[in-house]
């Protein structure tokens, strides 16, 4: 009968340990590696950046009540009062969340034939490398 390949039996899950080093020649972490955890460990999660329903209304109301007229222009927004009213979130979450996502003034419609070819026009113009800002 050929022997046992791998460390764990074939009913039992893998507990992170992918790699089996049976002559413990992996060195143990520098002080770079040992810095760089600490560093990545406190990184927030990418579950901090999801939006519940509630928080994306609460930012429309708090917009709603900052914002002088409907649909101002996001420069003229006091996103310090807004972030009060949505403390979950860091301001400038709050500040790219309505600017590129939930503004009235974002239209997530069709691109009509004529916006087709007016952005094939500029990719032929700058050589296949435009400005998307300038772009949009």
């Amino acid at each position: 009968m050929l022997d046992k390949k791998w460390k764990y039996s074939e009913n039992e899950k893998w507990k992170g340990h992918f790699f089996v080093d049976p002559f413990n020649s992996i060195p143990e972490p520098n002080n770079d590696a040992m810095k760089r955890a600490r560093v990545t460990k406190s990184l927030p999660n990418l579950d901090d950046y999801s939006w519940s329903k509630e928080e994306v209304e609460a930012v429309h109301m708090s917009v709603g009540r900052h914002c002088k007229d409907q649909g101002c222009d996001p420069d003229q927004i006091d996103w310090q009062k807004v972030h009060e009213d949505v403390p979950a979130k860091t301001l400038n979450q709050i500040r790219l969340k309505y600017t590129n996502g939930i503004s009235p003034k974002i239209s997530n419609d069709v691109f009509s034939k004529h916006e087709n070819m007016k952005i094939l026009e500029s990719i032929y113009l700058s050589n296949g490398y435009p400005k998307w800002d300038e772009v949009s």
